[in-house]
């Protein structure tokens, strides 16, 4: 009886010095599957800025501005639905700065970065920009325009401008709310503009926009060129990643079995161009886009929350274009 008892008491010491278990915290479940449309209209001058998490939608002319201003840091935007370029004219004057030299006239990089805009990354410059307002999205006899930034502080741009047959310069201030990812500027209305929701209402904007094909030369009109896709609100924090079937060096895994572990693993990028274009392609035998079945998209909202997305269809119930219908699932 002795030796029993010595055996429980060294087995009941023993558990006591043995640390205890800690609970394994599994991630949660993956919420439902639904699904969702953008409509922007067959010449797809409507943008539609998109909230992941509630689903709610506000809808935008996309030429109603011109130049974006970055409201926490400095950075400015052309508006690439209207296909907008820009160019350096080397000259401080207005009187004197022209096209009459040949040079490249600049996009907006792809990804929107700030080391990648025509602008630049110098805001002590006085130097004079000529803007392309583009062609086919520009009234008549206002197509180009000259500015120059005047000052940029931590609160406010400040920048003169004047339309390119004109010698009147005007001046524009433009403040910096930080409710908003950026501050849209209109040279038609001479004033702010406010297409977009604050900055907490949306991740998603589905509209037109620019890129750029380096395979073609300069001088033609496919290098610099409209498409229709989708770009993150990284000015909030939005993150993004593309997979893609046979695409990078990326282990494809189907869009049925993605999961927030596999969408880390691979990481996240701060490129606006995620979602992008390039989940259609236009089939001219069969005269319409198609979207590729093997390709989605992983967006990390600004809070770490990931959602996975995968483009359905381009054409509405009638066979109409310029609706991009989507699923979405919350990781």
């Amino acid at each position: 009886m002795r030796k029993l008892f010595y055996l429980f008491f060294l087995l009941g010491s023993l558990s006591a010095c043995l640390k205890k278990d800690t609970a394994i915290v599994l991630p949660p479940t993956s919420g439902d599957l639904t699904l969702a449309q953008s409509t922007l209209g067959t010449s797809y001058d409507v943008q539609e800025y998109y909230n992941i998490k509630t689903g709610r939608k506000v809808s935008a002319d996309s030429r109603s501005f011109d130049l974006c201003f970055a409201s926490k840091f400095n950075a400015i935007y052309l508006n690439g639905a209207r296909v907008q370029l820009l160019q350096h004219s080397q000259d401080t004057s207005f009187a004197t700065a022209d096209t009459s030299n040949i040079r490249h006239w600049l996009p907006d990089g792809d990804g929107l970065q700030t080391d990648s805009l025509a602008f630049g990354t110098d805001f002590t410059t006085r130097e004079v920009m000529l803007l392309d307002r583009g062609k086919a999205y520009s009234p008549s006899g206002k197509r180009m325009v000259k500015f120059r930034l005047k000052q940029a502080t931590t609160s406010a741009y400040t920048i003169e401008w004047q339309w390119y047959d004109s010698t009147r310069i005007n001046i524009a201030y433009i403040p910096k709310d930080t409710s908003y990812s950026l501050m849209y500027y209109s040279f038609d209305s001479k004033t702010l503009v406010y297409p977009a929701p604050k900055s907490k209402d949306w991740d998603i904007c589905f509209t037109r926009y620019t890129t750029t094909f380096e395979s073609e030369p300069w001088n033609t009109p496919y290098r610099n060129y409209a498409v229709v896709g989708g770009i993150l609100n990284v000015w909030k924090g939005v993150k993004g990643q593309e997979v893609r079937k046979g695409k990078g060096n990326i282990n494809y895994k189907d869009f049925s079995i993605a999961d927030a572990m596999y969408a880390l693993q691979i990481g996240m990028s701060t490129r606006a161009d995620i979602p992008g274009y390039d989940w259609k392609y236009y089939d001219f035998n069969a005269n319409k886009y198609m979207i590729r079945t093997d390709q989605y998209y992983f967006v990390q909202c600004a809070d770490g929350i990931i959602y996975k997305v995968r483009v359905l269809d381009f054409y509405d119930s009638k066979g109409t274009k310029g609706t991009i219908s989507f699923e979405q699932q919350k990781l």
